[in-house]
């Protein structure tokens, strides 16, 4: 016959899994936080690139309606400087 487990085992034993139980948790919050922050990434990439062809767009508008590429460029320094 198995004897039953005593207080002291049975507490020890409630310890450990705890434990283990916190170990999963912490894995599980840095895993879903790094996948937070990659689409977090992979948003502002996309934002960027819309941007990015936004600027460049306007560009040429500016360019078409008689600014010259050293008016455009001194533009772009001095966003660049104050930035």
């Amino acid at each position: 016959m198995l004897m039953q487990p005593n207080n002291e085992m049975r507490n020890f034993k409630s310890q450990v899994l705890t434990r283990v139980r916190g170990l999963r948790e912490e894995r599980e919050k840095a895993a879903d936080e790094y996948a937070s922050t990659l689409v977090n990434l992979r948003s502002l990439r996309a934002r960027l690139q819309v941007a990015e062809h936004e600027a460049q767009t306007v560009r040429e508008c500016a360019r078409k309606a008689g600014n010259t590429v050293a008016e455009l460029l001194a533009i772009e320094e001095l966003i660049e400087n104050s930035w």
